[in-house]
């Protein structure tokens, strides 16, 4: 997986309740509703109707742009 796809994450609702909707929704403006992240998808919606908590991060309105932890530990560590 590139990191462009790194957190795409294909808006199936029955595969991503089986993990509790486990993961960070998108908080930026995409429009990609293909995606499960999207605040407009089915993923979200559904997941809004059962889990009481959920976290949100914004990803710059581009996945490509997001950093992981891991990115930012290793371009720490290139500089020094």
């Amino acid at each position: 997986m590139n990191k462009q796809d790194w957190y795409f994450k294909p808006d199936d609702v029955k595969v991503n309740s089986w993990w509790g909707f486990d993961y960070c929704f998108c908080n930026s403006d995409c429009k990609n509703h293909t995606c499960g992240r999207n605040k407009d998808s089915e993923s979200y919606k559904e997941m809004c109707k059962s889990e009481p908590v959920h976290s949100e991060a914004d990803f710059s309105k581009k996945c490509s742009q997001y950093e992981s932890e891991e990115d930012i530990i290793e371009e720490t560590l290139e500089r020094r």
